[in-house]
């Protein structure tokens, strides 16, 4: 078994212990207690076997109380040695790279939501705006029809007033006939 020890590592299967909540940059394949043989820790209990992803010991497995946060007791050791400095790197580049990208698929996501809103308001503001364009077409509709109307009983006018024009001439000549031959 490896040393005991005291520093501060991170366990969980992605619930919050972590920095900025990132969890695990990959998920467990086993629950914590699904490993043999068993470890027993002072309780007498199957210890959890967790992975510490700190920068001091980056993928590297622990046992501690199951219990430990709830008034357990404080078993606590490595379950393997630290990793050589290069392979704890590399294991820290990586985290780090998985955390990034997570990052940026919630601010995208985050992105698309807020997208996703502002298109359901716009769609809101098009139906207004083709309501509001249906009225003035049906505006214009019936202004173009009385504009049509206007215009032929205008012409009508002008054909009413040309006939009594015709007719007062014709009146005019037939009473100067019986005018002038009377």
């Amino acid at each position: 078994m490896a040393r005991a020890s005291s520093s501060s590592s991170s366990r969980t299967s992605g619930e919050g212990a972590w920095g900025e909540g990132e969890g695990p940059p990959i998920p467990y394949r086993r629950g914590p207690l699904q490993y043999s043989p068993a470890v027993l820790c002072f309780c007498g209990n199957k210890a959890a076997r967790w992975i510490s992803w700190s920068d001091e010991n980056p993928r590297r497995r622990y046992y501690t109380c199951i219990r430990r946060r709830a008034g357990g007791c404080r078993y606590w050791f490595w379950a393997e040695e630290p990793h050589p400095v290069f392979i704890q790197e590399l294991l820290i580049d990586l985290r780090n790279a998985v955390w990034a990208a997570r990052r940026r698929n919630r601010e995208l996501l985050n992105q698309l939501g807020d997208a996703a809103v502002m298109v359901e308001e716009h769609k809101e503001e098009v139906r207004a705006l083709r309501a509001e364009m249906d009225a003035i077409a049906n505006q214009k509709e019936g202004t173009d029809a009385t504009r049509d109307t206007i215009c032929r009983l205008e012409k009508e006018l002008v054909v009413y007033k040309l006939l009594v024009k015709c007719c007062v001439v014709v009146l005019v000549v037939v009473f100067l006939k019986k005018w002038l031959f009377n």
